[in-house]
């Protein structure tokens, strides 16, 4: 089975948790799996870029993420932390979602 368990890529790569700072690129978001776990268990000064050649699907991240009134571990909004781009590497960035 492809489908992984939406921690896993916290398990894959522990590293993740223990940077103090930076930029996470996520390529491929879907269904933004990874997302949730990297803004629970990262620093508030680690910013998640979620790209998706789909707008679609990062429109239906964002709108879980305002549904769920997610709030990272400072008790910023999410929209502090994540930047959601619809990205086809052929032809390079196609656009930023508003916010």
């Amino acid at each position: 089975m492809f489908f992984k368990p939406r921690r896993f890529t916290l398990v894959a790569f522990p590293d993740l948790k223990h940077i103090d700072s930076g930029v996470i690129l996520e390529v491929g978001t879907g269904n933004g799996s990874n997302v949730v776990p990297l803004l629970e268990q990262t620093p508030p000064s680690v910013t998640i870029w979620a790209t998706d050649v789909s707008r679609r699907a990062l429109e239906i991240v964002g709108e879980q993420l305002e549904k769920e009134h997610f709030h990272t571990i400072d008790g910023q909004g999410w929209r502090d932390r994540v930047s959601l781009f619809q990205y086809d590497a052929v032809r390079g960035v196609v656009g930023e979602l508003d916010s």
